[in-house]
């Protein structure tokens, strides 16, 4: 990834926290890569990009599934986990941890901005995440109480 592409990566990351208020966004690269990539300035496969706001704090989280040796040996090279982080400047996970992560994630939030029914397995974890958050009793929990498409926010930035 070149300087200019990160840092216009990073401009449009700034952006996008700027649409945002006690929100969460959450794009797939597998279902929508020009989106993933116009974010993240990464070309990769099997990764999830997360961007939260809530009051004045702002997160970038990757989700990323990191080559097999197999992969490796296969199909070669591709980013490791501490790539990525290097370059994305992103907290970075293992994609299979995503399902664990996705409560805390979507926790504090009122509004989720994700493209419902590209990706049945996707969904029905933010589905499910989303649910779990309502079943809570401990103290009031804030929670996405809808679903919006993210192009709300994207068309206004391109």
């Amino acid at each position: 990834m070149t300087n200019l592409l990160m840092e216009r990566s990073s401009d449009r990351r700034d952006n996008v926290f700027g649409f945002l208020e006690q929100s969460i966004v959450v794009i797939p690269s597998k279902t929508s890569f020009s989106n993933f990539y116009y974010f993240t300035g990464l070309d990769v496969e099997d990764a999830i990009a997360v961007f939260k706001k809530v009051n004045d704090s702002c997160e970038y989280v990757l989700f990323y599934r990191a080559p097999t040796e197999k992969e490796i040996t296969w199909d070669g090279p591709r980013m490791s986990l501490e790539e990525m982080k290097h370059i994305s400047g992103a907290e970075v996970f293992h994609l299979n941890t995503l399902s664990s992560e996705l409560g805390e994630l979507l926790q504090d939030t009122k509004k989720l901005y994700f493209d419902l029914g590209k990706d049945e397995k996707l969904d029905s974890m933010l589905l499910k995440a989303r649910e779990a958050l309502t079943q809570k009793k401990a103290k009031p929990i804030i929670f996405p109480r809808a679903i919006f498409d993210p192009s709300i926010i994207i068309t206004k930035m391109r």
